[in-house]
């Protein structure tokens, strides 16, 4: 089970990029400075999280 309200696009993307960055955080030697999360549900139809640094 995932912590999400709805299995939707969007609402997937926003979780996986919430698992990433706990990540990103962790290891900041990477100098990841920023990440697109893309989930697609079929052809045209997606949903996008977006993360940068400031």
């Amino acid at each position: 089970m995932l912590p999400v309200r709805n299995i939707t696009v969007e609402e997937l993307s926003h979780w996986f990029l919430e698992q990433l960055l706990v990540h990103v955080q962790e290891n900041q030697e990477h100098f990841i400075h920023t990440i697109e999360v893309k989930i697609f549900s079929g052809p045209g139809q997606s949903g996008s999280s977006f993360w940068s640094q400031k």
